[in-house]
């Protein structure tokens, strides 16, 4: 897994990782990823418009892809659900520990891209819901097969 303290949010990156469990695989990833997501999307969308909110992940895929060059494959469509779904089914060709390298360097990418837009303090603010609803739901994915 990567460094949840490099750059980015750690409790972004921490929820994610709580959300994973230790030994996630590629579909969980996609599970906690895309989950992580549509609450972002529910919450920014009245702020920057479901087209805002797209721009962002494709902003934050473009940048993660300069760390990881697979992730072009992720076609850039001005539509979120489409975004996902194929972000999804990218990190479904991965192994799990891959795949949650790339959904954890997204996650760290799409919190400066929003740090840019707003500032830290209500990146922070308009993130807390999401991490707190993500962690109220305890156990680990793959805990529940």
């Amino acid at each position: 897994m990567i460094d949840s303290t490099r750059s980015g949010d750690p409790r972004l990156i921490q929820t994610f990782a709580i959300r994973l469990g230790s030994t996630p695989e590629s579909k969980d990833v996609g599970l906690a990823a895309g989950a992580l997501w549509v609450g972002i999307s529910a919450t920014l969308e009245p702020i920057f418009g479901a087209g805002g909110v797209s721009a962002l992940f494709a902003r934050s895929v473009f940048l993660t892809a300069k760390l990881f060059p697979t992730l072009e494959a992720v076609p850039d469509v001005m539509n979120l659900s489409n975004q996902l779904d194929a972000f999804r089914s990218f990190l479904s060709t991965l192994d799990g520990a891959g795949a949650a390298e790339v959904a954890q360097a997204l996650m760290r990418e799409f919190h400066g891209v929003l740090i840019s837009m707003v500032g830290t303090a209500l990146a922070n603010q308009l993130l807390e819901p999401i991490l707190d609803q993500a962690l109220s739901e305890k156990r680990p994915l793959n805990a529940l097969r």
